[in-house]
């Protein structure tokens, strides 16, 4: 088989290879695709670690409800029957009823209804945080699927641009004028740009993938694939709509992760407190009545008796755990503070963090679309130039070169400004409503 031919047969099949992967591409972009706002409805619903936070903050608040039982008497009823079978047809029957009321015991009922009722709000702030988190996670696996949609588009024109670039590298070394390491060069090129297509369709369907996992569909159905809808953008205002002008502490103050964190401090502070009460003395006031009833063949009586009493319980720790739960809980409110003051810290930075990786995002696409601008003419004139030999394959490959890199940039550039966009929404402890709200 002589080189022109082999040449021929390899066009011919990497022109069908092309074809199929340019109309995959084509028929997953035809398929109808979800916005962003319809996949944080879907997600707010069906997450599994958002229905798992709530459960918990559920949970939470049947146990502050529990706490009003502290201030109220305690009641009791029994019922007694005996038979006697010494005696003839003897039966003794009681009834009695019995309501203790506590009167004061070291303030730590009232610690402890203040400590549910903390833990009942960090556990619903912990639930906002679980929201904020999800949303930064929903709209990083959107971002992230709608560019490997748009590379996959760009690999597959990428791929009809250097197939036709290896027909004219092989039509100039035909003819005499081009030798055999620029065309061995050219195909390199071309074989690199078809591995980077198939390439960009596989990352394509494992980022749906994820999408679909954050959404909250079961893995166990099949392939539960989420196609995308929308652009990656292309200008920003890095003025983001209400965030705060401070960039201290009081822009955080009321993030979710912060303000869970206060809570369960607050939490922990009523937790010590209703320790260190069980030092004083319990006063409690109690009644009851007791009625019996004894029945013989021989002998029948009914006794009734009724009891006032006022006690005092005063606990002397002679083991020493009460002290040692008192240091105990004062550690923990130690430990909690600290995680306090570290993710204050935390969000602090992360605020700053996001708003110069928004600005620089912003601001680098700006000369990523000049760039771009500028391959593009430059290729437009090479591309003539070198069909004609006035300029050699290695200048001409090296402009073709840039625009291929400088059109991935701009696409990365775009990912980039999308994802500083995300971080900045969740350093400002924006959830899934908040997304749903500015969405169109």
């Amino acid at each position: 088989m002589n080189t022109r031919k082999f040449n021929t047969i390899k066009c011919f099949s990497a022109g069908l290879g092309a074809a199929v992967f340019f109309a995959a591409t084509l028929v997953s972009a035809a398929s109808p695709g979800m916005t962003l706002a319809e996949c944080a409805r879907e997600a707010l619903s069906h997450n599994p670690g958002l229905r798992s936070a709530r459960a918990t903050a559920n949970k939470a608040n049947a146990l502050k409800d529990s706490g009003t039982a502290l201030f109220l008497p305690a009641v009791d009823l029994s019922a007694n029957r005996t038979f006697d079978r010494n005696a003839v047809n003897a039966t003794d029957t009681s009834y009695a009823l019995s309501v203790k009321q506590s009167l004061f015991k070291g303030f730590s009922d009232v610690a402890t209804v203040r400590q549910l009722n903390a833990q009942k709000e960090a556990a619903e702030a912990g639930v906002a945080k679980d929201d904020v988190d999800l949303a930064f996670e929903l709209r990083v696996a959107f971002v992230q699927s709608i560019y490997a949609r748009d590379l996959s588009q760009l690999q597959a024109n990428l791929f009809e641009r250097q197939q036709s670039n290896l027909r004219l590298v092989q039509m100039r070394f035909e003819g005499g004028r081009e030798n055999k390491g620029s065309v061995l060069k050219s195909q390199a090129a071309f074989d690199r740009t078809k591995f980077e297509l198939a390439q960009a369709q596989r990352s394509r369907r494992v980022h749906n993938l994820e999408l679909a996992v954050a959404m909250g569909r079961s893995i166990a159905d099949s392939m539960p694939m989420v196609e995308v809808s929308g652009v990656l953008p292309e200008v920003v205002n890095t003025q983001v709509k209400g965030r705060p002008e401070g960039r201290g502490t009081d822009d955080v103050s009321k993030h979710p992760t912060v303000r869970s964190a206060t809570l369960q401090a607050e939490a922990a502070g009523f937790a010590a407190q209703a320790v260190r009460g069980r030092y004083y003395p319990e006063i409690a006031a109690s009644a009851s009545w007791t009625n019996s009833l004894e029945k013989s063949s021989a002998l029948k009586s009914s006794n009734s008796d009724v009891r006032y009493a006022i006690s005092l319980n005063l606990p002397l720790d002679v083991s020493g755990s009460i002290r040692s739960d008192v240091h105990a809980a004062v550690f923990e409110k130690a430990r909690i503070d600290a995680q306090l003051e570290s993710a204050l810290g935390v969000a602090v930075k992360s605020l700053a963090q996001a708003s110069q990786d928004l600005e620089d995002a912003a601001g680098r696409l700006g000369y990523l679309e000049s760039s771009l601008k500028a391959s593009k003419v430059q290729v437009e004139i090479s591309r003539s130039q070198y069909s004609l030999g006035l300029i050699a394959f290695q200048d001409w490959d090296r402009i073709e070169g840039e625009l291929i890199d400088n059109e991935k940039a701009l696409l990365a550039g775009r990912l980039n400004l999308a994802l500083a966009q995300s971080a900045m929404a969740k350093a400002l402890g924006r959830g899934l409503p908040e997304l749903i709200a500015e969405l169109p």
